[in-house]
């Protein structure tokens, strides 16, 4: 792990209220924890892929970025870029160094989007290695930044209720983990075309670290679709959100199968770094056999399962579409139950006010049933119900299911000058200028007093009489004088696009308000 930027930004945090230094904690802090005094320290690489006296000359590059960057934010890059090139070679270098720079990334993610409680403590948790246990805990589990991420179980909720949100998503996490696994893999790819008869073992370590973190990432890109399936399931017992989960776990076990492959002969067989009990011990490849049987455990509960079914007639569950690509086909699924025999399924779509259109959902699987609403259907203003027929006349239907159909997937855009310093117990007026070519469905403040004890409060921002300027004032009750201030701005469009300022991949993602006392 190094990551110049984040350092930086790390750095920066750190003078509040007039902090004067950090500490970091080294890698392998944690080797030989637990375990017997008089036993030997294992070797963390084989004895053959080792290239160093000590262990820690591997972290060469975490030491120069704390140390030089953390100390001078403005360090040039050409302090450890001689040293990548010394190491890795002229026509080489770049490329293992983005590629450290870009996979340093992922492990902070990964903690911060969805971590099970139990598993927050350093001598608990091992992000780097675990799988993070079973789908159905990966998907209650909450994230470690509650404000920036959407929990898995909530966003399940949300979809099922048409809530919108401006935090990260798991469909959003996903396809970041996905991109930068292919953006890693890449560089590394170009590397290896370049290092020549550079190639040392250094580089090969470095180039295996890199794609196990490519695939860890990749594992994350699946899981977190995964989570979210088995979650909509839980909460519609839609069966087609339990196959979808199926689909995406087995997809998630095939990247641990890459990234176990990618690791190979090159480290120890038992990764000492705490208590067996809390599976900080063994190897990546040990994970395996828990992943195939959290599947198996999968598969047998979609075997066993039943839906509801009552004398009072059939019934239908579905998780409903909220959002679609206009041309595309759109392939709407339920799950039914019933005590008599089904005479019917139907999907009935329509644009606008236009007449109702009926289509049949045929059978895919035991209890559920789908079908396709033509592309040409797919435009703006469509609207959908699912319904089933026995065949003793009863019926159940579910309706009214609007559904956005674009392709504007881009969030508002947000200016705002940050207030940097503001009298305490004073009202403060916020005011920033949004827009969106589909229009701001709405803005949100969302502040509190600089410390972790208290929650965050939200205020909606209204427009001003000047277009697209919105503003709210808070009360001075709720500008303490004993904690400085923090806040950010929530924004979402008409099309369901949604976004936090200041933004976390650009900057600290909150505004920081000295008071005056």
């Amino acid at each position: 792990w190094a990551d110049p930027e984040y350092v930086r930004r790390f750095a920066e945090s750190t003078h509040l209220y007039n902090g004067e230094g950090f500490e970091v904690v080294e890698p392998m802090a944690t080797k030989m924890q637990d375990h017997p005094h008089d036993a030997k320290p294992f070797e963390l690489l084989k004895p053959e892929r080792q290239y160093y006296d000590w262990e820690f000359e591997r972290y060469w590059h975490f030491f120069q970025v704390f140390g030089r960057v953390g100390y001078n934010p403005d360090t040039p890059p050409e302090v450890w870029q001689r040293e990548f090139q010394t190491r890795f070679a002229k026509e080489a270098a770049p490329y293992i160094e983005q590629a450290i720079h870009r996979a340093s990334k992922i492990l902070p993610r990964i903690v911060a989007y969805t971590y099970p409680y139990n598993m927050f403590p350093t001598t608990r948790g091992w992000g780097e290695k675990q799988r993070m246990k079973d789908l159905p805990e990966y998907a209650k589990a909450l994230p470690s930044d509650t404000q920036q991420f959407l929990s898995i179980d909530n966003a399940a909720k949300y979809r099922l209720e048409g809530k919108d949100s401006a935090q990260f998503t798991p469909e959003e996490s996903s396809r970041w983990f996905a991109d930068i696994s292919k953006d890693v893999l890449d560089l590394v790819a170009q590397a290896e075309r370049r290092i020549g008869k550079n190639r040392n073992k250094e580089f090969v370590s470095t180039a295996t670290d890199l794609e196990i973190l490519a695939y860890l990432a990749l594992y994350h890109s699946h899981r977190a679709k995964a989570g979210l399936s088995y979650a909509l399931f839980k909460h519609s017992k839609d069966l087609n959100a339990l196959d979808d989960a199926i689909e995406y776990e087995t997809n998630a076990i095939g990247a641990w199968e890459k990234l176990v492959a990618a690791a190979a002969d090159m480290y120890c067989d038992n990764l000492a770094m705490g208590r067996s009990s809390a599976n900080l011990t063994d190897h990546w490849r040990d994970e395996l056999p828990k992943l195939k049987t959290g599947l198996q455990k999968l598969r047998d509960q979609r075997k066993a399962f039943k839906p509801d079914a009552s004398d009072a007639g059939p019934t239908i569950v579905h998780v409903p579409i909220r959002k679609a690509v206009p041309g595309k086909d759109l392939v709407v699924r339920a799950t039914v139950g019933a005590k008599s025999d089904i005479e019917k399924v139907t999907v009935d779509y329509r644009l606008g006010s236009r007449k109702r259109l009926p289509a049949t959902m045929k059978k895919t699987g035991p209890f559920t049933y789908s079908a396709v609403i033509p592309g040409d259907k797919v435009r703006e203003g469509l609207s959908y119900s699912v319904g089933v027929r026995d065949q003793d006349g009863q019926w159940a239907a579910i309706s009214g299911i609007d559904v956005i159909v674009t392709n504007d997937n881009e969030p508002p855009t947000v200016n705002h000058n940050h207030i940097t310093s503001a009298p305490a117990e004073k009202p403060l007026t916020i005011t920033a200028t949004v827009t969106d070519p589909s229009g701001v469905k709405w803005v949100r403040l969302r502040y509190r007093s600089v410390t972790q004890f208290e929650d965050y409060k939200s205020l909606d921002m209204t427009e001003t009489d000047t277009e697209g300027q919105y503003n709210v004032t808070v009360p001075g009750k709720d500008i303490v004088s004993k904690y400085d201030f923090m806040y950010l701005i929530e924004v979402m469009d008409n099309k369901g696009n949604g976004a936090i300022y200041p933004d976390l991949e650009n900057q600290t993602p909150y505004v920081i308000v000295k008071l005056q006392r």
